[in-house]
């Protein structure tokens, strides 16, 4: 169920737009964004299983 009380902005706990990593010349991430809400629980895994 969702509501529609309250803008986007007062709904996240935190967000990430445009993000990205790099271990020396490799680049792991680009552009990425990644959002948070109240009474979520998120986890971010890599292929080999590590986050």
């Amino acid at each position: 169920m969702t509501s529609s009380s309250g803008s986007e902005e007062e709904r996240s706990l935190a967000r990430m737009i445009g993000v990205e990593k790099w271990f020396g010349k490799v680049q792991a991430l680009k552009g990425v964004d990644f959002e948070v809400r109240p009474s979520e629980v998120v986890g971010l895994v890599g292929d080999n299983g590590a986050g």
